[in-house]
């Protein structure tokens, strides 16, 4: 991936894409795919197959995830938000947080960061302790990616 964030830009890209596609993204179960932006600024498309997501972590920047497709939830500032298609969602800087699909249905989001990264690089998150209600409903992810090698934080 592109470390510095020295993407190519785009001044217009279609977003109704609906994944998995694109490349792996880092320290998850999903897909991400660059949409457009510069420098640090920028959009991906990013996909997460029914009950697969990305654990508690955190960010440097602030970001909006934007439902385009399906259902999932946020797990952010102790409360777990409902993910619907039409809705978007802020995430400040530093606040951990967890992304998953619904367990029946895969959900697809536009993620507009402020401080960006590309999907696949290990440098765009740094993984955070779970609340009890994820580690509940989505440690099987969880352990998955400790399998995989994936460090989480020790409680």
């Amino acid at each position: 991936g592109d470390e510095e964030g020295g993407m190519e830009s785009k001044v217009m890209v279609r977003w109704d894409a609906v994944g998995p596609f694109g490349s792996s993204m880092a320290m998850s179960e999903g897909t991400g795919l660059h949409l457009l932006g510069s420098g640090r600024f920028a959009a991906d498309l990013i996909h997460f197959e029914p009950g697969r997501g990305v654990p508690c972590h955190t960010h440097p920047g602030s970001h909006i995830l934007i439902c385009t497709h399906g259902r999932g939830f946020l797990f952010l500032g102790g409360n777990k938000h409902e993910i619907v298609q039409g809705h978007c969602y802020f995430v400040p800087p530093m606040a951990p947080h967890a992304v998953y699909a619904a367990k029946d249905e895969a959900v697809t989001l536009i993620s507009v960061a402020d401080d960006h990264r590309p999907v696949d690089a290990t440098s765009r998150l740094a993984p955070a302790e779970p609340s009890d209600e994820e580690q509940s409903e989505y440690g099987d992810v969880i352990r998955r990616l400790e399998a995989r090698s994936c460090p989480r934080p020790k409680s």
